[in-house]
């Protein structure tokens, strides 16, 4: 199978950074990503993001619709923005990976930097020995698989099968739970 190295299939960019901490702002038109609002399955919280009112001055840290964000320190996880709003700006823990080749869906590069072998890679090129950081030029030179369309949009289809029924077991096992509480609740009441 082939391998690409990121700067070949995206532009890598850096988010902002603030100055000083961010304080979300129930008026801001603005919001932030930052790392903590990307899953460990690759999907965006979107109604946690911080908003602020004060839009920074020049930047290409702005989000578009199929980015991938991609935490920077830390806990390392990717998820695809799907969105088509234009006021949206990842904050400085994370980099936006921009897929600029058609041959490659952004959800399974997403996918790929979240699973074992992605892991493992990016393990390879972290640096920092208490907070683990990666550099956008060793980012920039991590090569990833190149499957075919059709091989990538299987592994999509898995993975998004995957999620449903991780929901669903979940809420599963929330329903059993309640139906415990109850059970105890009434046993002790009675």
């Amino acid at each position: 199978m082939q391998t690409k190295s990121l700067k070949e299939i995206s532009e890598i960019l850096a988010g902002y950074t603030f100055r000083g901490a961010l304080k979300s702002e129930s008026q801001g038109k603005i919001k932030v990503i930052l790392a903590k609002n990307i899953a460990d399955d690759g999907t965006i919280n979107y109604p946690e993001l911080i908003k602020i009112t004060q839009a920074p001055p020049r930047t290409n840290a702005y989000v578009k619709n199929k980015d991938i964000p991609l935490s920077s320190r830390g806990v390392f996880r990717a998820g695809v923005f799907n969105a088509e709003d234009s006021n949206i700006i990842a904050a400085s823990s994370t980099f936006i990976l921009r897929v600029e080749n058609k041959e490659i869906m952004p959800e399974f590069i997403a996918i790929y930097l979240n699973s074992e072998a992605g892991q493992s890679d990016i393990q390879k090129i972290l640096t920092g020995s208490t907070i683990k950081t990666i550099l956008r030029r060793s980012l920039e030179n991590l090569k990833i698989p190149v499957p075919t369309l059709a091989v990538q949009k299987q592994i999509i289809d898995i993975n998004q099968n995957i999620q449903k029924r991780e929901k669903l077991l979940n809420q599963k096992i929330n329903l059993s739970k309640n139906i415990a509480e109850g059970a105890i609740k009434k046993l002790l009441t009675t």
